[in-house]
């Protein structure tokens, strides 16, 4: 899961923008599209809705490396 954050000046505080999701099924080494969905944060992903019409997502590439 990834959630983004960005600060608000005006009322000084840190806010999640939007939030994105890689199943553990999916996570495996490559390239990864992932949308982005509106806040609250749902871990559960009961009720979805995407950021914006327009396609936005989140380009994530995945490598495993084995401890030395």
């Amino acid at each position: 899961m990834f959630e983004f954050k960005h600060f608000k000046e005006g009322k000084k505080k840190i806010s999640t923008k939007c939030w994105a999701f890689l199943e553990r099924e999916d996570l495996k080494e490559g390239r990864h599209l992932l949308e982005l969905y509106k806040k609250p944060t749902d871990l559960k992903r009961k009720r979805l809705s995407l950021l914006s019409i327009k396609e936005l997502y989140l380009n994530v590439r995945v490598e495993f490396q084995l401890p030395s």
